[in-house]
């Protein structure tokens, strides 16, 4: 899998939606990964998958790991609520 090109997190969402991405060469923004940019390295709808994807690859990046959905966060009725948009 090839890494893509330099991507705001706003083309990440919309091209890997419902994904989870791992992102090298993000920048490095306190409003991450809202305001900031890299390129995808590898993603997968699951995450233990996409764990199995990154030690099959073995490379030791630096990789940031976001969900592109909307996350479900537990209540303290012990449902659970979206999380607000990023």
């Amino acid at each position: 899998m090839e890494q893509s090109k330099n991507l705001s997190w706003k083309e990440i969402k919309e091209k890997y939606p419902n994904q989870w991405v791992a992102i090298a060469n993000f920048s490095d923004d306190p409003d991450f990964p809202t305001n900031s940019q890299g390129n995808v390295y590898a993603h997968s709808a699951d995450e233990a998958e996409l764990v199995k994807i990154l030690k099959k690859k073995g490379d030791d990046l630096p990789l940031a790991i976001e969900y592109t959905g909307q996350r479900l966060v537990p209540n303290f009725h012990g449902g659970i609520w979206p999380q607000p948009e990023q």
